[in-house]
């Protein structure tokens, strides 16, 4: 029978054997992309991710972070930097892309969530993150990062991210594909600085963002789900002291309208009662 220091030795190195493995399987070569040439190569864990990305890392930390797999290569003359994230799940790969995209050109050209620009491509796909940089910014070199992310996705075996009943099976018209997944405060900072406050000090909630429209006008629905009823009740007291916010409170689970004149259209407050009885 081992004893526990030796258990615990065993643990550590089956978890980093297998951590390599994963590093290695999602490293590119010229068998993956003819004529490839690999000049950086380096994997990242937890304690060292700060060395890569400095102040940037936190918030990887906050949603769950495994290690990154981090390539410079050129291809067909071209230079990429390649940065592929492995989180703890999918929805933690989901949160940091949808809190980092920028500048989206198009959609959907490798997997439901991505987003392309000539200078960069983003990807989340399963428990992985996945940013491509163009340095040329070039029409040919955004082809050509679009068919390295292909290229990863197909290499991750990984499952696509489902998002929750609520945003799919509902009458209402959401903007899905500006869709925010928050789990800490560091990405309320980035995605929505209005409620860092009312938030502060809260634990352990899942928040989803989504736009949508009623009437022809334009809102902001929040849909957060805490450990108990308690914290739901003390964030919703902080909340409706500002203007513009319309609250439903159901158990652990609050429902945010953010927009002007909600709560007072009758057929709106209608619609988001029959949507929060659905959650």
């Amino acid at each position: 029978m081992l004893r526990p220091f030796m258990l615990c030795a065993f643990l550590s190195f089956f978890q980093m054997l297998t951590s390599a493995q994963d590093a290695e399987k999602l490293r590119l070569t010229s068998n993956d992309l003819e004529g490839m040439e690999e000049t950086r190569f380096s994997v990242f864990s937890e304690n060292s991710l700060w060395g890569y990305i400095n102040g940037g890392a936190d918030i990887y930390l906050e949603y769950g972070f495994k290690e990154l797999v981090a390539q410079n290569l050129e291809w067909q003359s071209e230079p990429f930097k390649v940065e592929v994230y492995i989180m703890d799940s999918p929805m933690a790969a989901f949160g940091i892309f949808t809190v980092s995209r920028f500048s989206c050109e198009a959609t959907g050209r490798v997997s439901e969530w991505d987003c392309v620009n000539p200078y960069q491509v983003q990807v989340a796909h399963g428990n992985i993150y996945l940013s491509i940089v163009a340095y040329s910014g070039t029409e040919r070199s955004m082809q050509l990062a679009t068919q390295i992310a292909k290229m990863l996705v197909e290499k991750s075996y990984a499952k696509p991210i489902a998002l929750p009943e609520f945003l799919l099976t509902s009458d209402v018209n959401f903007v899905l594909p500006s869709v925010k997944y928050i789990t800490g405060p560091l990405a309320i900072q980035n995605a929505y600085a209005t409620l860092e406050l009312p938030f502060h000090g809260h634990e352990g909630y899942k928040l989803w963002l989504a736009p949508y429209s009623y009437n022809g006008n334009k809102y902001d629905m929040l849909v957060a789900y805490f450990k108990n009823n308690a914290e739901c009740d003390a964030v919703n007291q902080q909340i409706v002291k500002n203007d513009g916010f319309y609250t439903i409170v159901s158990g652990e689970k609050l429902l945010i309208a953010v927009g002007e004149g909600v709560e007072e259209d009758k057929g709106h407050i209608k619609m988001l009662k029959e949507l929060q009885s659905k959650l």
